[in-house]
């Protein structure tokens, strides 16, 4: 029951953190996200964060093997229980992001919570978890500025709802190039990294020297077919051809 509670307290923070930035408080963007921070302070407060953190060290003692105790060690898990606690860490995972992002304040509160877990309480916390965390974050940071983008570009907002780095192989020509892959609320894009060398001093959301440039864009409307590869490495899209 413990784990149950837990795992729907940590999809509604994450429902929380995730819509918070999408509430208009100002046409400024400044003023908005100003405004973003201090809600997100008043309702993920660093109680809650330290127990997000609890719950993500919980379940990778589990992972690693070091759990213990009647209650963990020596009980079968019921069938589900694994998806159940990988949903739980994933919905932590995207709050403490958001909050990395979002809440410059707050870094330290997050940080200092995993740290103090392994040199004072001897808990395993994988460092590829911790890459994880801050990738996640760092793109975050990526997708709120390619958001900013395209509402510049098209004059109207959209909300991206998912952005990846991947290779692309059109069938057309067959060869493996990288691109960006943005799904927004209304569009689908393929975008080209900028040629070049990055800035070695500005972040990458700055865009800097010059932002990526938009090589396609297309509707849901002629998506015809989505085909999952082996794995979750490969995906392959259907688009329905231009008649002229």
């Amino acid at each position: 029951p413990e784990q149950v509670l837990c795992a729907e307290v940590a999809n509604v923070m994450a429902v929380i953190a995730k819509q918070v930035p999408y509430v208009k408080f100002s046409e400024l963007l400044d003023a908005q996200n100003f405004c973003v921070e201090k809600t997100l302070v008043r309702l993920v407060p660093p109680s809650v964060v330290r127990a997000l953190v609890a719950m993500i060290i919980y379940d990778l003692q589990i992972d690693a093997g070091s759990a213990h105790g009647t209650y963990i060690s020596h009980i079968v898990s019921p069938p589900g229980q694994a998806a159940q606690r990988e949903a739980m860490r994933h919905s932590c995972t995207v709050v403490l992001a958001v909050m990395l992002q979002r809440c410059p304040a707050l870094k330290y509160d997050v940080l200092e919570a995993f740290s103090a877990a392994q040199v004072f309480r001897k808990k395993y916390v994988r460092q590829s978890y911790m890459a994880e965390l801050l990738d996640l974050a760092n793109t975050g940071l990526y997708q709120t500025a390619m958001e900013v983008m395209l509402a510049e570009k098209h004059g109207a907002a959209e909300r991206i709802l998912q952005l990846c780095f991947c290779h692309l192989i059109p069938l057309t020509t067959g060869q493996v190039s990288e691109r960006i892959v943005v799904l927004t609320n209304k569009n689908f894009y393929v975008l080209q990294k900028p040629k070049g060398r990055r800035c070695a001093v500005c972040p990458p959301e700055r865009f800097c020297p010059a932002p990526p440039k938009i090589e396609s864009k297309r509707s849901y409307w002629d998506m015809t077919r989505v085909v999952r590869g082996l794995g979750t490495q490969m995906l392959a899209i259907g688009w329905a051809e231009e008649k002229w």
